[in-house]
């Protein structure tokens, strides 16, 4: 393999080990590419996003939101854009202006006068005065649009920050805690989301949204939401329920898993008395309580949610 003289400092408990990337990237298999030349790793998102979706993307899985340091990364992101398979009128950078009007910096604060800052003929413009975000356009060139816009990004690792500090949950976040058995982790999100942010945002951690498989399972995570919700919810925030992976989207009444099982095939389903109850037909969500029982709340309302993920190190 192409990096296989590469080697990076894994945090465990109690000391550090050496792995190479090689090994690094089958226990985060995440898709990036290593470019050598550059001495970097990319990972093409091909779905358009607004650039704070891409920003927020990046960072969750412990990279940034690529911005060409010079022409030779420049020249390579433009290659990425040119492969497509849907054509782009360019891919989204980290730089923005979103501090000051005019003053274009990267995520770490760099201005872009240090970086590769060759604009497009008559940019940067900030037309209609709300173009505070860049993309690398099909010119090879950089252009400022509205940050509302949606472009196609990619995330950018640098080979020396390939380390992670939680090695059992395979992850770059420490809030991630692995059960006894070692062979999955959990999260709570204690700021308050809707159904769908919620999702996406445990896609976006490398997890998916709790979907409980037994009484034990359960009984662990309203053990953890208890003692959360005690010392750690304030405010408006709902202390008696959590969102986790379950729904009746897809069919009205028929509730099932975020991988299309039903509660009982999933190995858990004990409702609350009376529900669900689809009160005022815009319950299509799924939550649990304190007490361990299940609930179907509105899809838009905004509560703490848990994200579970497994691990292959059994």
């Amino acid at each position: 393999m192409w990096f296989l003289n590469i080697f990076l400092i894994v945090a465990v408990a109690g000391g550090t080990i050496e792995v190479s990337p090689n090994e690094f990237l089958e226990l985060y298999p995440d898709e990036y590419t290593y470019a050598s030349t550059l001495d970097c790793l990319y990972k093409v998102h091909a779905l358009p996003r607004t650039w704070d979706e891409a920003r927020f993307q990046c960072q969750a899985e412990g990279a940034e939101l690529a911005v060409p340091v010079n022409v030779e990364e420049a020249e390579y992101l433009h290659n990425l854009l040119c492969k497509l398979e849907t054509p782009s009128q360019g891919i989204y950078t980290g730089l923005h202006s979103l501090f000051a009007k005019g003053y274009f910096v990267s995520p770490t604060g760099v201005p872009v006068e240090n970086l590769f800052n060759k604009w497009d003929c008559g940019e940067p413009d900030d037309s209609n005065e709300d173009q505070d975000c860049v993309i690398l356009g099909m010119s090879g060139k950089l252009d400022d649009k509205s940050c509302n816009r949606r472009y196609p990004y990619v995330c950018k690792k640098l080979s020396s920050s390939l380390k992670t500090n939680n090695a059992r949950c395979q992850t770059y976040d420490l809030a991630y805690q692995p059960v006894e058995s070692g062979d999955r982790c959990y999260k709570f999100h204690l700021e308050p989301k809707n159904w769908k942010e919620a999702y996406a945002i445990c896609r976006a951690e490398g997890a998916h949204l709790v979907v409980l498989n037994s009484e034990d399972e359960m009984r662990y995570l309203t053990k953890k939401f208890d003692k959360l919700a005690r010392n750690d919810l304030y405010g408006p925030t709902d202390k008696h329920r959590f969102l986790i992976g379950f729904n009746d989207l897809l069919h009205e009444g028929e509730f099932r898993t975020i991988f299309g099982q039903t509660l009982q095939a999933a190995g858990y389903e004990s409702w609350c008395s009376g529900q669900p109850d689809d009160r005022n037909r815009t319950q299509n969500c799924g939550a649990i309580l304190h007490d361990g029982t299940l609930d179907d709340v509105e899809c838009d309302k905004q509560y703490v949610f848990a994200c579970e993920k497994e691990t292959n190190l059994l």
